[in-house]
């Protein structure tokens, strides 16, 4: 996002059925996930209502709930000696998709 002027492009899937919904995106800084508890997360949000005709989406999460502080992708006892950005998850669960 920093090179790209802070803006980060989606589409809402068209088949999104009608609703208020809250999209929420985040980035966490890992510099600080050596210490449980303290990876830093940057959490933005905006309501959103959807009018239309749409099918439902799964799977949802529960915010708060969707992770916790010793999940293994937010407390990383080894981030300097061993962190793999290639196996990192991000945490906040799967992938929904709409039908």
């Amino acid at each position: 996002m920093g090179n790209n002027g802070g803006k980060h492009s989606f589409r809402l899937p068209t088949n999104l059925a009608s609703g208020d919904y809250l999209l929420r995106s985040k980035t966490e800084a890992l510099h600080s996930a050596t210490t449980q508890g303290a990876t830093q997360f940057y959490i933005g949000c905006v309501q959103l209502r959807i009018t239309g005709e749409g099918g439902f989406c799964n799977p949802k999460i529960n915010l708060p709930g969707a992770y916790k502080a010793t999940d293994t992708d937010i407390y990383i006892p080894n981030f300097y000696y061993g962190f793999n950005s290639a196996t990192f998850t991000a945490p906040g669960g799967p992938v929904a998709t709409c039908t």
